[in-house]
């Protein structure tokens, strides 16, 4: 008989909470935020309105208010990691590749090596607890970094299980995530199904534990899942009018007609309700949403630039454009902005295809120069030259000689463009070098604006619309990839680790205690370790210029974890310090 009491699950994740630290409910149905310090208060919360009501896995040191969540910066402690599978139903995730009976969801957590210390039935899926033996509250932002990239591995490597028997689950792995505790209901589609206990009886861990048992795969500095760009556009752009050119094997494809059928087909109800599971989502995912869905935005001036900013964020995560207007019209009501103005379809559907553009550009333009041209005739320089020459048709009489795309990141977010373009005036040739952003290459008008504004150089450009697309991908064709900046980080850093390492090899302290007050590095048991402070000051001398995000990103990727060591100083209580472990053997040290 499985458990249905929300005092045992309060009690699993929160008993060892301190007293001032904060507990978030939230509710689907008014998106009211509720915040308690008492676990027993939170618990009869919850029994006193159980549908669709969620828990904050994280705590905080204060409440945000009732129309507030806490950021994933200002959780100050989690009780453990957690995974979401949900199971293929008929009712909630008809048509996902999620596992198709709950043994197979069961199949993805249990017999692994680190059961799950607890595990609920969510209504249509399974939540999965790995909890503490006692909460893990985060002493610095270094601390909840590495908190945030474990508890992405733990999500990476039940998600990788799942892929080797043909199936999927959501990457849900943030700090801040709201789960469904155990004695609400869940309510998708009107039909209720309580949310209860399958077991808590599992081992609970500490933290260092996970270090050597999960996936390694490395992870991004910014958390995001990145999608595959050519199957992120199939599904987005619904519409061949607002599709983007993607670069095909052909020099030159011809742009796609327009095509007045395939516009969206959306109804205009003014009585509509919105997909609230989705706004629900959106404002877990998206820095912005909750200001924007409480009308309190002063960069957006107009009714118009909040439908606009409502449909970019459902396209990001594929609402149907039946969605897209739903929330739109909903959100004028809720607001007394006029809902009347929906009822004109041509203005609803100009605004959710400029959304699903927008979304569509910005995917084609995080597709990296390789991505676009392997296995091409694009691949080889002589190609590359042939688009070199067709780009400077358009800017004669100036020529150019180079389109360069440096990369900053280990993602594609951070990106920039330099095109150096030339002239010879009496028998003497000028070269120039313009300067772009990421919409360069993505969008006529930046790029027209873009050269035309660039200083001490008199270029007139003049690319019609229809003839864009095939200029923007002969830019593409050209572009040479060049990764500077934090993508240098992971070459440099070896050599400042090896350099650090060596300049202490030969001197005292050896051992965490002795290096309590000067902060140099140590040697203990086979391997070197070091405080984060001490290596970001050596790092300034050095006149590197590096941010800390930056280090504790290389750091990740190469396995220099930081580790919480007990130590008791003489004639002092025992103290917990946090320091960084150097792999054995991994520099020349």
């Amino acid at each position: 008989m499985p458990l249905t009491d929300t005092r045992q699950f309060m009690e699993a994740l929160f008993k060892e909470k301190p007293d001032d630290q904060w507990i978030l409910l939230w509710k689907l149905d008014g998106h009211k935020s509720t915040w308690f310090n008492d676990i027993y208060f939170a618990a009869d919360f919850v029994q006193s309105t159980p549908d669709d009501i969620y828990v904050g896995v994280g705590v905080s040191a204060k409440g945000f208010g009732p129309s507030k969540r806490c950021p994933q910066n200002s959780i100050s402690g989690i009780p453990g990691f957690y995974v979401d599978i949900d199971v293929r139903e008929k009712i909630a995730h008809k048509g996902k590749n999620y596992p198709k009976t709950m043994n197979e969801a069961f199949s993805l957590v249990n017999n692994h090596g680190f059961d799950p210390t607890m595990i609920i039935n969510s209504g249509y899926g399974l939540h999965c607890y790995w909890l503490f033996e006692k909460l893990w509250m985060f002493e610095n932002d270094p601390e909840r970094f590495r908190a945030k990239m474990i508890s992405k591995r733990m999500n990476q490597t039940i998600k990788n299980r799942a892929i080797k028997i043909g199936y999927d689950i959501d990457s849900i792995f943030d700090l801040s995530r709201i789960l469904r505790p155990a004695g609400s209901f869940n309510c998708k589609k009107k039909k209720k199904e309580k949310v209860t206990i399958i077991t808590d009886t599992g081992p609970r861990y500490d933290p260092d534990f996970f270090d050597d048992m999960l996936d390694k795969n490395p992870t991004p500095a910014s958390f995001e899942v990145t999608p595959d760009p050519i199957q992120e556009q199939t599904e987005i752009l619904t519409t061949k009018k607002s599709k983007p050119t993607l670069v095909q094997a052909t020099p030159a494809p011809t742009p796609p007609k327009k095509n007045k059928s395939a516009q969206p087909k959306i109804k205009i109800d003014l009585n509509a309700k919105p997909n609230f599971e989705k706004i629900a989502e959106m404002q877990a995912l998206f820095e912005g949403f909750i200001e924007t869905w409480g009308y309190k935005r002063p960069d957006l001036p107009s009714p118009s630039e909040y439908d606009m900013s409502l449909a970019n964020f459902g396209a990001k995560i594929k609402m149907t454009d039946q969605e897209i207007a739903d929330m739109i019209i909903f959100f004028r009501k809720k607001h007394n902005l006029n809902p009347t103005k929906c009822n004109r379809i041509k203005y609803m559907t100009e605004t959710i295809i400029k959304a699903k553009k927008k979304i569509g550009d910005e995917i084609l333009t995080a597709i990296t120069y390789l991505n676009i041209t392997k296995n091409t005739p694009h691949e080889s320089p002589h190609h590359r030259q042939e688009s070199l020459d067709l780009v400077s048709q358009k800017l004669a009489p100036f020529k150019a000689e180079e389109l360069k795309k440096e990369i900053f990141g280990p993602g594609l977010t951070e990106r920039k463009y330099t095109l150096t373009v030339s002239i010879v005036r009496n028998n003497q040739k000028s070269t120039y070098k313009i300067h772009g952003d990421w919409n360069f290459i993505a969008r006529r008008t930046i790029f027209i604006d873009t050269v035309q504004g660039a200083e001490n150089i008199n270029i007139r450009v003049r690319i019609k619309t229809k003839e864009w697309d095939d200029f923007s991908q002969n830019l593409s064709n050209c572009v040479i990839e060049e990764r500077v900046g934090q993508a240098q980080v992971a070459e440099k850093m070896k050599g400042w680790i090896e350099e650090y390492i060596n300049k202490y090899n030969n001197q005292k302290p050896n051992t965490l205690l002795d290096s309590l007050s000067s902060r140099q590095p140590f040697k203990e048991s086979g391997c070197w370790w070091f405080f984060l402070d001490h290596f970001k000051a050596f790092v300034s001398v050095q006149n590197y210029e590096i941010k800390e995000m930056e280090l504790l990103s290389f750091m990740n990727e190469e396995h220099i974890q930081q580790k919480r060591k007990r130590i008791t100083p003489p004639g002092k209580a025992q103290v917990n310090k946090y320091v960084w472990r150097i792999p054995r053997n991994k520099y020349h040290i």
